[in-house]
């Protein structure tokens, strides 16, 4: 997600989300994806069936976009806190 967020941000992650339909084109979403959490943008968003999809992307790579159901948003970024998750890579390295 760089440049907005970098490796050793912190983000603090609002999931008091109402409804699928409040997130909006270029929000940064947490969302449950290969059994880990990720925080992408926003690009696209569809309606199927009884079901919101979103279609999320990182800022700073050139990756495919994901698909992602309404029910493994998390939540939007609410906060980010620079450089305050350094201990924890280094703890975790």
């Amino acid at each position: 997600m760089e440049p907005e967020i970098r490796k050793g941000d912190i983000v603090l992650v609002d999931t008091k989300i109402k409804d699928a339909d409040d997130i909006q084109l270029g929000e940064v979403v947490a969302f449950k994806y290969n059994n880990s959490t990720m925080v992408q943008r926003v690009v696209k968003k569809t309606r199927e069936k009884n079901q919101i999809l979103f279609y999320v992307k990182s800022d700073s790579e050139e990756e495919k976009t994901i698909t992602v159901k309404d029910t493994n948003i998390e939540g939007t970024i609410h906060l980010k806190i620079n450089y305050l998750g350094y201990p924890t890579l280094w703890f975790n390295s």
